[in-house]
């Protein structure tokens, strides 16, 4: 990174087992500056973890996301039935906000397939964690023959949290 580049602020939304991991990951990044993790329950492991690592945490939720910004990205790791109501929160901030909840709103990206257009929307979902594991590998196989059948189920409500409540 040059030295005149500022590091993007970022919030991840969302201290279950998929936020932790993602803002472990900005932790390591030196492009995003990891400025905030919110959850729900001050006691959840997800928020102690992120206040062991050094990041700001709140049990606030969206509020508190909100009230802590301006953010560049904010990181929805929560559930699909709450990812309406924060886009709606972070909308008027100017916010991007990447939905990895199952709600299927916002501009879907899947990686590897059009991730290149992901910078010219502010409202970014990244399909279902199937979704990027098997629509890149068919986007290459689609490009060497056409494949006879597939099948895809389409994003909807998550049936079962990947970890525990944010």
């Amino acid at each position: 990174m040059a030295a005149d580049e500022q590091r993007l602020r970022v919030a991840v939304l969302g201290a279950g087992l998929i936020g932790i991991d993602l803002a472990d990951k900005i932790h390591q990044s030196q492009k995003l500056e990891m400025a905030l993790v919110a959850g729900r329950d001050r006691d959840s492991l997800g928020l102690v973890r992120a206040a062991e690592m050094g990041h700001p945490t709140t049990a606030g939720g969206i509020r508190a996301v909100v009230d802590a910004g301006p953010f560049d990205v904010v990181f929805d790791a929560t559930n699909a039935d709450s990812h309406a109501e924060h886009w709606a929160a972070l909308r008027p901030t100017g916010t991007t906000l990447i939905d990895l909840t199952p709600t299927g709103l916002g501009t879907v990206i899947v990686p590897g397939v059009n991730s290149h257009r992901s910078a010219a929307y502010r409202h970014v979902n990244l399909v279902s964690c199937g979704g990027q594991a098997a629509i890149p590998v068919l986007y290459v196989i689609s490009k060497h023959c056409t494949p006879i059948y597939v099948e895809w189920s389409p994003p909807g409500r998550a049936r079962a949290p990947a970890g525990p409540p944010a």
